[in-house]
């Protein structure tokens, strides 16, 4: 490559690096006609991968500590949840601390267990301590339809949480957003694996429209969501009652 009046002669290779798989589309299109790339692919580690790497980690802990099962356990929880390599080391490591807090001399089964689910807890504290206020509250609303229903419903018809949700903003005085937008911030809650949505009718007469339903436990969707003061004081009793309200018309 030289280097001639302020200009370079000479071929040049760019290589991005990105979790967005529509990242080329969205770039100039002069300039995406100019790339014509060669797209490589790397997968999450599967159970046997990851197996592999935390063999190789097996010296971080003293010879025998490790139980038989304390490996493929993790790993397989790993392959399950992320397949990331250092999630599953960490993994691991928490199963190691919890057996120590135990006074163990060894880590087992029981201790990978306990850790993959405080993982789980914290990193669901952890995105909804994240969020906005009105994902917040549309969380909540679409959580306690689900939790308040009492396994009557088997997910939640937007129309419903959307009157909890307008009943929750009149209740702490906040901002009210329109039902599409609502729908909306529930949907994008998706992408954290907290809810999964699908497009249903419930008969006739009663239409189309969205229907939530939960990947992880509402009890501990609730309860984090609750440490925020102001859906904290609202008064269960009165809750109960407006959600009970609003899903009659949706039972089977």
């Amino acid at each position: 490559m030289e280097k001639r009046d302020g200009e370079i002669d000479g071929q040049a290779s760019v290589a991005a690096l990105t979790n967005d798989p529509q990242f080329i589309q969205n770039i100039d299109g002069r300039a995406e006609s100019s790339f014509n790339p060669d797209d490589v692919t790397f997968p999450d580690y599967d159970a046997n991968q990851l197996r592999s790497i935390l063999e190789h980690r097996r010296d971080a802990f003293r010879e025998g500590t490790l139980t038989d099962d304390v490996i493929p356990l993790g790993a397989a929880f790993a392959a399950q949840s992320h397949g990331d390599a250092r999630k599953a080391i960490d993994l691991i490591r928490k199963a190691g601390g919890l057996a120590d807090k135990y006074g163990c001399e060894r880590v087992m089964e029981e201790h990978v267990r306990e850790a993959q689910s405080e993982i789980d807890v914290d990193r669901t504290q952890k995105l909804i301590e994240g969020l906005s206020t009105q994902k917040k509250l549309c969380l909540y609303a679409t959580a306690i339809v689900y939790d308040y229903s009492d396994s009557s419903l088997d997910s939640v018809p937007s129309p419903a949480g959307y009157e909890v949700y307008k009943w929750l903003t009149g209740s702490i005085d906040a901002d009210q957003m329109t039902r599409e937008t609502y729908v909306k911030y529930v949907k994008e809650l998706e992408a954290y694996g907290l809810v999964v949505s699908e497009r249903r009718g419930r008969g006739r007469g009663r239409g189309m429209h969205m229907e939530f339903q939960f990947g992880k436990n509402t009890e501990t969707i609730i309860e984090h969501l609750t440490k925020d003061t102001r859906l904290g004081n609202i008064n269960d009793e009165v809750l109960r009652s407006v959600v009970s309200a609003q899903v009659t018309d949706f039972l089977p």
